[in-house]
């Protein structure tokens, strides 16, 4: 069977798992794999995605992949037996695919130097020698899309719309680096794509739902429609569901009067809004797992981070338009998506590499509610 798989999406520098394995890569048949996910491996975004991914790279490497363990949401007690689980089962390494999971993680590593550990985010918080960090620039993405939400807005103002009392609305996780700066991202690219500085609103899960601040698909509706409710044309999901797309597909379908579109990170989830949707940024994690097994196969397996731009492993990428979006914005995508690539276009230009890191705040105009 083929080694590659395609996607419908815009993917630069896209390499196939056979590409990354080579052709002397038996010794991972050696290696065991063992994955932790933050929600349900069915959740049809996030989780889903890491576990299709693992299993696909784990299969053609001939690696072990043991029983994946999921819905351990920010338990460090579940977190930390299901490590013990794994180790215990022979893993080689375990992926940790969540950035909130760092903190237990950071611990354990130095409790079983003998095992291999990563996570998702864009840094290690302390030097381990058996940890490592993986991501890709998803900030990069986010502010493509929703920069062509802007631009569509544009157009409805050009059409007649009148946005002066609307802003752009924002489901995410809960207030730290990674999801700042991918919100930072999303309302500047709406802000360009608009052409002027739309008012901001910010939800979080966490704090209807601390137990899992990523997943909870009835509060994460209930979070849509508020924002909604409040004067929101343009709605970003920065979740792991797609509740919040079906929320406004539904809007859409009342005929509420708005000029509505959402966007969102984790999964393409255009057939769950075909009304509404008008493209999402997510991940494509296989290459990345692939080439990680081979690295311990071949005891180059090394600590650090890896924070990748579009273009890059992991990779990073940005779903085709929705069907209504115009011919000029799905144009004006593909040449922003390049330019990122090119590094002639750099995102949150303002801010340092150890800022972005860090970042704590929004931009002006924003109420976090």
């Amino acid at each position: 069977m083929s080694l590659c798989r395609s996607f419908a999406a815009v993917v630069l520098g896209a390499l196939c798992l056979s590409s990354v394995l080579g052709m002397g890569a038996a010794a991972t048949e050696d290696v065991t794999v063992g994955i932790i996910l933050v929600g349900s491996r069915s959740d049809a975004g996030y989780s889903q995605q890491h576990a299709e991914d693992i299993s696909t790279a784990a299969e053609v490497a001939d690696a072990k992949l043991l029983p994946i363990i999921d819905d351990v949401g920010e338990d460090a007690d579940l977190f930390e037996r299901a490590v013990r689980s794994q180790i215990a089962q022979g893993a080689d390494i375990i992926f940790a695919a969540s950035a909130t999971f760092q903190t237990f993680l950071a611990e354990l590593a130095l409790r079983f130097p003998d095992v291999k550990f990563e996570f998702t985010d864009a840094q290690v918080v302390d030097p381990v020698d058996n940890l490592r960090s993986y991501y890709g620039r998803f900030y990069q993405g986010n502010y493509v899309v929703g920069y062509a939400m802007g631009r569509q807005l544009a157009l409805d103002e050009v059409a007649g719309r009148d946005l002066s009392e609307a802003n752009v609305g924002l489901v995410s996780s809960t207030p730290f680096p990674l999801a700042i700066r991918n919100a930072y991202a999303v309302i500047q690219g709406v802000r360009d794509g608009l052409g002027w500085d739309i008012p901001a609103r910010v939800l979080w899960l966490a704090s209807v739902s601390p137990e899992n601040p990523w997943y909870n698909p009835d509060e994460e509706r209930a979070l849509t429609q508020k924002l909604i409710d409040d004067g929101a044309v343009a709605i970003h999901t920065y979740l792991d569901s797609p509740a919040p797309v079906w929320e406004v597909q539904e809007q859409k379908n009342d005929d509420a009067g708005w000029p509505l579109y959402v966007s969102g990170a984790k999964r393409d989830y255009r057939d769950q809004g075909p009304d509404v949707a008008v493209g999402f940024t997510y991940g494509n994690w296989e290459d990345y797992y692939a080439k990680q097994i081979l690295a311990v196969a071949e005891s180059t397996w090394e600590p650090g981070s890896t924070w990748a731009t579009i273009g890059e492993v992991p990779r990073v990428i940005i779903s085709p338009m929705g069907e209504f979006v115009s011919d000029e914005v799905q144009a004006e995508v593909l040449e922003l998506t390049d330019k990122i690539a090119a590094g002639e276009l750099v995102v949150l230009e303002e801010f340092s590499e150890q800022e972005l890191l860090e970042l704590m705040e929004l931009p002006e105009g924003t109420e976090e509610l």
